[in-house]
């Protein structure tokens, strides 16, 4: 049994494309986060009759709840209770969209002017959650965040749309669009009542449709399964 978990760039680089395909040829099955994952490694990577199986990633839902905010963050920055922040979480690297972010908080720093915690702690002190990411799977993150009761507002990248569902999609950016990320921003911090209704919409989709025990149960299932004749060698 060999379970390999990773980031993908999209596009892959050909090494890596070249690499996995020769893998495939002697691997029962590939299991993709996503929907659209699954479609990428179809047409990119895997050959032949290996069978590609979408189990979307879970979280615990319990650990990642709505939360109080403690004020840590608050102190540690020096702000006042009633600042909204902004939050991400997320690996610092290209394929996380994080000039985009930047850019953004430019636009909608002008806007207002014309009128490392815990994640625990990060969370409950985010007014709402957001990406930037060029690219995605089905994002960890984004699922803890929505768990813990966050409105989303992040790209529409990957496996994200499916992620937040068809009752947010309202909050999906297109990628590469800092003027857009910024308007969706300020948006959400102008309507209270919405984003509130939204955070609520949010931790449901995840507890019906993303928890950890589904994920694991999936997972279980794929290993308990008739492995496929091996292929002769070449």
């Amino acid at each position: 049994l060999i379970h390999t978990d990773h980031g993908r760039p999209s596009p892959d680089p050909w090494l890596f494309r070249v690499l996995d395909g020769l893998a495939c040829r002697r691997t029962s099955v590939v299991a993709a986060v996503s929907e659209v994952l699954a479609r990428q490694l179809e047409d990119t990577v895997v050959r032949g009759s290996c069978p590609i199986e979408v189990i979307p990633n879970g979280v615990d839902t319990h650990l990642f709840r709505p939360r109080p905010d403690n004020g840590v963050l608050r102190r540690e920055l020096g702000l006042a209770p009633e600042v909204p922040i902004i939050g991400s979480i997320g690996r610092l690297e290209s394929i996380k969209g994080y000039e985009i972010m930047i850019e953004a908080f430019a636009h909608l720093c002008k806007r207002f002017e014309a009128g490392p915690d815990d994640v625990h702690d990060l969370l409950s002190a985010f007014a709402l959650f957001t990406m930037s990411s060029h690219s995605e799977g089905t994002s960890v993150s984004l699922l803890e965040a929505m768990s813990a009761g966050l409105c989303p507002v992040v790209t529409d990248v990957g496996g994200n749309r499916a992620v937040v569902g068809e009752d947010l999609v309202h909050r999906l950016v297109p990628p590469d669009n800092s003027i857009a990320l910024a308007g969706a921003w300020s948006d959400a911090i102008h309507d209270g009542p919405r984003r509130g209704a939204d955070a609520e919409t949010a931790r449901s989709r995840v507890q019906d449709c993303f928890s950890l025990e589904a994920m694991v149960r999936s997972y279980e299932r794929l290993y308990s399964a008739e492995p496929k004749a091996e292929h002769p060698s070449q």
